[in-house]
């Protein structure tokens, strides 16, 4: 009797242990986010928008921030400590912030989707709580309380079966210029934390500083003199287009992700967005809801996808079997931009940085970019005025400056 009850006992044991390091699991859409992403599907751009009956309370309330991942600590913290979030349960690569005195719980910032997450706080050299977070949820919206309108492009579902990756491609509203729209010096540098390293400026002349970046001097920035009312800028602004398309898939190989902007993130940025997600294989339902999420940032944000019309109704005029083949059309011939740089553009943003740098070396990466085109590369691929002492790409071709 007594082996058959410590059986039961060492059972139960077990059972209180695996129940103990069972992960929570917390969705970081708020609820008219996820209301709205799964609760209809668009199958035009000309169908009746749904996106009011989702923004009840939007005059008192930003919708456009995500859930907080909270932490409570077991009492109020009785001295300074340390905050670990890792992916790994070694706390290998963990981030570390600062537990001050007093406070009652801890906040694992902005969280990619669909991670496991560990997490431990330590006061006085003591874990006083240790948690496993499962983050669910797909769209990712970033929480920089001064700036709004701000979210990630990634988690949406390709027609390859691929979902675009998190972490790479950030979209917004502006981070300085208009008093309204001024980021906090902490927001700057969570927008620098979640790995953000180059600026893609949408903004006219009147709106923006035009000389660097808001995130930093040594961010690398793009301007182009985007008018703020031009819905024919699919067209129109073909070469602003391609500059800026060239600069973002240069920086991302690189290693860099991306913030895109224009004052609120909503038109320029939403077609930029809207040129990117078509390129990447995001179906009508993905574009319309990606661009009306807009919305969610407050009254003024309001967008609604007959914005979106005239841009489909351009796109449909290109070749193509399929909404993806228009699209690559477009930006081959369009805008004239290389097969090389979209197939690098959709291998980081559906694969990875590391998928795309096991399969790539120096000689690939220029194998067709600069064909029949006088512009000079350094080995970086930016175009440089003037070539200083060392190697460069030419008409497809390497060469020493000397």
């Amino acid at each position: 009797m007594k082996r058959i009850g410590y059986c039961i006992l060492g059972s139960l044991l077990l059972t209180v242990k695996a129940f103990a390091v069972k992960p929570d699991t917390v969705n970081i859409e708020n609820q008219s986010v996820y209301s709205y992403t799964n609760g209809n599907v668009y199958q035009s751009a000309r169908d009746k928008t749904v996106i009011k009956k989702y923004l009840d309370g939007l005059d008192e309330n930003r919708l456009d921030q995500p859930n907080l991942v909270r932490i409570k600590l077991p009492s109020a913290a009785a001295s300074d400590g340390k905050f670990y979030v890792s992916k790994s349960a070694d706390y290998s690569n963990a981030t570390i912030t600062n537990i001050k005195k007093g406070d009652t719980e801890c906040i694992i910032m902005n969280p990619i989707p669909q991670t496991l997450l560990y997490s431990k706080a330590v006061i006085g050299g003591k874990t006083v709580v240790e948690k496993q977070t499962f983050i669910d949820g797909r769209v990712r919206m970033i929480y920089v309380p001064s700036v709004k309108n701000v979210r990630d492009m990634g988690g949406w579902l390709t027609d390859t079966g691929q979902r675009v990756q998190y972490g790479l491609f950030y979209r917004g509203g502006e981070l300085d210029f208009q008093e309204q729209h001024i980021a906090t010096q902490e927001d700057i540098d969570e927008l620098l934390r979640l790995g953000i390293g180059a600026d893609v400026d949408l903004r006219e002349e009147s709106e923006s500083h035009q000389t660097h970046s808001a995130l930093g001097n040594n961010v690398p920035y793009i301007f182009k003199n985007h008018a703020s009312s031009d819905y024919t800028a699919i067209k129109n602004d073909a070469l602003k287009w391609k500059e800026e398309f060239q600069f973002i898939v240069n920086n991302l190989r690189e290693g860099k992700s991306i913030y895109s902007h224009c004052i609120m993130g909503a038109d320029r940025t939403g077609l930029q967005c809207f040129l990117l997600g078509g390129l990447l294989g995001m179906n009508i339902d993905q574009l319309i809801k990606d661009y009306e999420l807009t919305s969610m940032a407050g009254k003024d944000y309001y967008r609604d996808c007959s914005k979106l019309i005239l841009y489909m109704e351009y796109m449909n005029t290109r070749n193509g079997k399929n909404l993806t083949e228009r699209f690559y059309n477009y930006f081959r011939n369009d805008l004239n931009i290389t097969d090389k740089y979209i197939r690098d553009f959709r291998k980081i943003m559906l694969e990875g940085y590391e998928s795309y740098l096991k399969t790539t070396d120096i000689e690939d990466i220029y194998e067709e970019e600069a064909t029949n085109d006088d512009t000079i590369y350094d080995l970086s691929g930016r175009a440089i005025e003037k070539p200083a002492k060392g190697f460069y790409i030419q008409n497809g071709k390497k060469y020493l400056a000397r």
